[in-house]
């Protein structure tokens, strides 16, 4: 099969329900969520232009994920956030550090991963804009990585998630960054009793930065390369100084993907 008929079988054209973010929380370990709340980066608040390849993804008027910008056409998040959803129940908003006002793009087309199936694995989409983002400080693409980090290399993450495990509403949305290790994938395997493929990677920062509810999707980066998307997280003892180490979807193993989809140009890669 021709990879663009292949991409025409992944455009969101699916009638089944929505898939729920909440199979994103892992109850793995059968333990109560936390509300002693360690602030969701360890308490640093931060600004777009810090991260200028950060976008805040609606669905149907409420914030959703956070997205990565590739390229001036195209952005990329979970395809757990946006599975069963038509293009026009989706709204980008960039170049804003609120995640609420800044600059609005309406969706032309979703493509999710060919090989997505409702599961932590091959959990991409990448989203393409109506309209071209225009360059500046507060707006600018991510580079692709050509090989995997190293183990404990740190990396910077940024989004629009909770303080805590109970909050209800996106009111409020304050963007927040913390660091957090890039750590082998066996310190993982032996917490998520999943399936573990190389789509997959773990990161961690003992007692000090985890990530919460709002959070999926959220990028981490390093020195400008996007490596890896949020994608779930234990029961025990969320948003604390507790949790367990966090699950992405590995961006490594689907770079060439990606390329092909949005066209991104070598340069970028």
């Amino acid at each position: 099969m021709r990879f663009e008929a292949v991409l025409m079988v992944a455009i969101v054209s699916v009638t089944a329900q929505a898939m729920s973010l909440e199979h994103s929380w892992l109850s793995t370990v059968n333990s109560a969520p936390s509300d002693s709340g360690l602030g969701i980066f360890d308490g640093t608040n931060t600004t777009i232009e810090k991260h200028p390849y950060l976008v805040a993804i609606w669905l149907e008027g409420n914030f959703r994920c956070a997205g990565t910008i590739i390229n001036n056409n195209w952005v990329m998040s979970l395809a757990a956030c946006f599975f069963g959803y038509k293009p026009s129940d989706i709204t980008v908003v960039a170049v804003s550090t609120d995640g609420k006002t800044g600059s609005t793009f309406g969706v032309k087309t979703l493509f999710f991963h060919p090989k997505f199936s409702v599961s932590e694995d091959y959990n991409y989409v990448c989203i393409q804009l109506n309209s071209t983002l225009k360059w500046s400080k507060k707006i600018k693409p991510v580079k692709l990585p050509k090989k995997a980090p190293k183990v404990n290399t740190n990396m910077v993450v940024a989004g629009w998630g909770k303080d805590v495990w109970d909050a209800s509403d996106a009111s409020d949305l304050v963007l927040r960054q913390g660091m957090m290790k890039w750590v082998s994938v066996s310190v993982c395997k032996a917490i998520y009793q999943i399936e573990w493929t190389s789509r997959m990677a773990c990161v961690y920062n003992k007692g000090k930065t985890t990530l919460c509810v709002d959070d999926f999707g959220d990028p981490f980066v390093y020195k400008g390369v996007f490596y890896g998307q949020f994608a779930a997280g234990t029961m025990n003892n969320p948003c604390s100084a507790e949790s367990d180490p966090l699950l992405l979807a590995n961006i490594v193993p689907v770079t060439g993907w990606i390329k092909k989809v949005t066209s991104k140009k070598e340069q970028d890669y």
